[in-house]
């Protein structure tokens, strides 16, 4: 009775580890150094691209390795058991039709009394879309800081404590400082008095309201317009980005187009000859 017992309560703990491993989308693989034998799950050799019915070898997990992590998978197992520590490693496998996915594995190995193993078990997940995410993330912020690097116009980034977050590469020249400095501060460290007053008001209004606002400033003899807008986050307005352009040149040509027409109006309404103009 007690040996039944103890039989069904197994069976009981083992169809829940079963049921636990398919819910976490793992596969399970055990390795008895004594007989040679290799047990992978159904679920693990579906990680491999593999059918079930395919018997595992260590030729044939080391074949389905990515070549550039061969080395660094047989390292760290071999470190694990040296160490008599557990292991937990990421590698890329290629499918028999020729896709990579990503695979982390984390396994323990089992010791007799002399220290020697006896086996090693361990669990796969297959991390492909957040590899894959992470890769897209990299990249993004690859394209988004050479855009910062090289940017012409002035780009910046705000916290809501009107602190910068992010700047373009230019706002060195302009301030006279490395980005590294820049970074943190508030309006009344980067810009004079009444210019951050001013800034930091309209900063303000903008999170609130959560609408963009274009501005026209004066710095050091430039004239710059900056366009600023919230960034929305669960709906609600937490950080500001904006760009500003120089437009001192623009407002000097401006002005010279004004004077010049000014001019050009005075001498044809106060000459004494007559005149006309038509298209």
């Amino acid at each position: 009775t007690e040996r039944k017992r103890a039989e069904e309560a197994l069976r009981e703990s083992e169809e829940r580890l079963r049921l636990a491993v398919l819910a976490g989308r793992m596969g399970t693989w055990d390795r008895n150094f004594l007989s040679g034998q290799l047990d992978w799950s159904v679920e693990c050799k579906a990680m491999f691209g593999l059918s079930p019915e395919v018997e595992m070898n260590d030729e044939r997990f080391m074949h389905a390795l990515h070549p550039e992590d061969r080395l660094s998978t047989d390292l760290a197992i071999r470190e694990a058991l040296e160490k008599q520590a557990d292991f937990n490693t990421e590698y890329r496998v290629i499918w028999p039709d020729g896709t990579i996915h990503w695979i982390a594995a984390q396994g323990r190995g089992y010791y007799n009394d002399a220290g020697q193993t006896i086996r090693m078990t361990g669990i796969t997940f297959d991390i492909t879309d957040r590899k894959r995410a992470e890769e897209a993330l990299k990249e993004s912020e690859a394209i988004f800081s050479s855009f910062l690097e090289h940017s012409p116009v002035y780009v910046f980034f705000k916290d809501r404590a009107i602190r910068s977050l992010m700047l373009s590469k230019n706002y060195e020249q302009m301030l006279g400082m490395p980005i590294s400095d820049l970074l943190g501060k508030t309006m009344d460290d980067l810009f004079p008095s009444d210019l951050a007053k001013n800034m930091v008001a309209d900063d303000l209004r903008i999170l609130n309201e959560g609408r963009r606002i274009t501005v026209v400033e004066e710095l050091d003899g430039r004239i710059y317009e900056t366009t600023k807008f919230p960034v929305f986050k669960d709906g609600e307005p937490y950080i500001l980005a904006g760009f500003t352009l120089d437009i001192t040149d623009r407002k000097r040509a401006e002005e010279k187009l004004r004077q010049s027409e000014e001019q050009y109006r005075y001498l044809f309404e106060n000459n004494p000859l007559p005149m006309w103009a038509y298209d």
